[in-house]
């Protein structure tokens, strides 16, 4: 007799900020199935804990509960930036584990159990009720946000969601990276990183190059400087006509997003950016956080944008934090 055997989704994530709820587990229903939201402490409510776990059961495959466990993922990551909370769902590595064989002569692990590590990501776990997986505990947050922004964003974006969740994610992980980290020069700089990784493929045009050649070729034709300086400066031309600058990239991609008005505000506080960054311009610390929270605001503008134009639908909510 051949055993039906059926899979769990485990993802295991830390929030910028935890939810304010003094409940233990958030159940919401995506897509037909059940998503329970609970933080990876049983002991523990939701506002107490920076880390949640999301699950969902009764999948009849492996290969079926990895699309619908990326899709989640994908889905919350989006929705935690619209409602400006901040998550970073792991890239499935494992935080903690102990030794299987210790924990069986300990007796703290049972003949009919398994013992997996924890994952700060994604888990396909078959759903028996063998696996056991060491609990590690994280640390604490005074300030929470308002999990009904963060489960309707949730629940928005996954219902309307088909391929987009197989796209490049990068800049949006990159950008709740941004909002989670406590640092606002780290922040700064994650969030302009988020937006210059959009433009980081950009190369000249068949037109451009071709004058970018011209030039090159005239240099080399007609050399008026002594030591061969020109002829340097022709294989630099050469060299070089594959790259285009950042900021080129950047103004690029708001180009294609029509957002050129926003050229001008990125120009101006990727200046400010550069002078904290190489240590030409000081400010105090208070004035350094209302500056991390405008450049935040202006890279999730270009960041949602571009979401969108992937096909996703942007939460609601988004527009309070972003506009």
């Amino acid at each position: 007799m051949v055993e039906n055997k059926s899979y769990l989704v485990r993802l295991k994530a830390v929030l910028g900020k935890p939810l304010t709820s003094d409940e233990k587990i958030i159940q919401l229903s995506l897509k037909g199935r059940e998503v329970a939201l609970k933080p990876d402490n049983p002991g523990k409510t939701l506002k107490e804990s920076k880390w949640i776990i999301a699950s969902v059961k009764g999948f009849a495959s492996e290969a079926e509960a990895t699309e619908y466990g990326e899709r989640l993922r994908s889905s919350i990551e989006l929705a935690a930036l619209g409602a400006r909370v901040g998550i970073d769902t792991g890239r499935d590595k494992p935080i903690s584990t102990v030794n299987e064989d210790w924990a069986r002569e300990s007796g703290l692990l049972g003949e009919r159990y398994v013992l997996r590590p924890d994952i700060h990501g994604l888990m396909i776990i078959p759903n028996d009720g063998r696996t056991k997986i060491p609990f590690v505990s994280g640390g604490e947050m005074k300030v929470t946000s308002d999990p009904d922004q963060f489960t309707m964003a949730l629940s928005e974006v996954f219902h309307h969601t088909s391929a987009w969740h197989l796209g490049d994610t990068k800049s949006l992980r990159l950008l709740n990276l941004a909002i989670i980290n406590p640092d606002p020069l780290a922040t700064i700089a994650l969030a302009f990183s988020s937006v210059e990784a959009l433009g980081q493929n950009e190369t000249w045009s068949p037109y451009q190059k071709s004058i970018l050649e011209k030039c090159a070729r005239e240099l080399e034709a007609n050399p008026t400087t002594p030591g061969h300086e020109d002829l340097e400066v022709a294989e630099a031309i050469r060299r070089g006509t594959h790259r285009v600058g950042l900021r080129q990239g950047v103004l690029r991609v708001l180009s294609r997003l029509n957002l050129d008005g926003l050229k001008n505000e990125w120009d101006r506080l990727y200046s400010i950016r550069s002078g904290l960054i190489h240590g030409t311009r000081e400010w105090e610390p208070h004035e350094l956080g209302k500056f991390s929270f405008e450049v935040v605001s202006l890279c999730g503008q270009i960041i949602m944008a571009k979401v969108r134009q992937d096909g996703a639908l942007i939460p609601t909510v988004a527009q309070l934090h972003f506009g």
